[in-house]
């Protein structure tokens, strides 16, 4: 796990992998587009955190082999924005797993499963729910852009068949 800072500073906190919170095979609320968004939101925390591996490459490429070449890039762009606003809201910084690491990968700190669970409930119609967490997710700061762009994120995977069958699934995911 690691804990990037926000905006520009980082820090070198690695903690070892059973710092982090929950088992993400035993929660079952997300859907596999929102445990796809969320590899996709770590490969840019890790860039963030260590801007030497550029795994902003990699969320790009591995966007469009799950969503396709139209589809990928919209909505990869629109999880760097929420990334972006939400470490520029946030007071501190943002706890995350690897997504390459095997012992990392099946958890979810406190950060990421707020940052999910907003995006879970939006999809969902249940906006009140979603901005009481996404008021954790900023630590009480003004959720107001972080929201803004959650709802971008909401509407660009609604403009796309996400769920269509034969959709590919993703080793780096799961």
């Amino acid at each position: 796990m690691h804990r990037s800072t926000s905006s520009s500073g980082l820090t070198s906190r690695t903690a070892p992998c059973g710092d982090t919170i929950t088992e993400r095979e035993t929660d079952a609320q997300f859907d596999t587009f929102e445990r796809h968004v969320l590899t996709l939101a770590r490969l840019f925390m890790l860039t963030f955190h260590r801007p030497e591996m550029q795994t902003w490459v990699q969320a790009f490429e591995h966007a469009e082999a799950l969503f396709g070449p139209v589809a990928g890039p919209v909505i990869n762009k629109a999880v760097l924005a929420v990334v972006e606003q939400t470490r520029d809201t946030r007071g501190s910084g943002f706890a995350y797993c690897d997504p390459y690491c095997p012992h990392c990968r099946p958890f979810l700190t406190n950060e990421e499963r707020y940052l999910i669970t907003v995006l879970h409930l939006l999809r969902r119609g249940r906006n009140n729910e979603a901005a009481l967490q996404a008021m954790l997710l900023c630590e009480g700061s003004d959720t107001t852009a972080v929201m803004d762009r959650f709802h971008v994120l909401v509407q660009r995977a609604n403009g796309f068949d996400v769920f269509a069958p034969g959709y590919p699934q993703s080793n780096i995911s799961r």
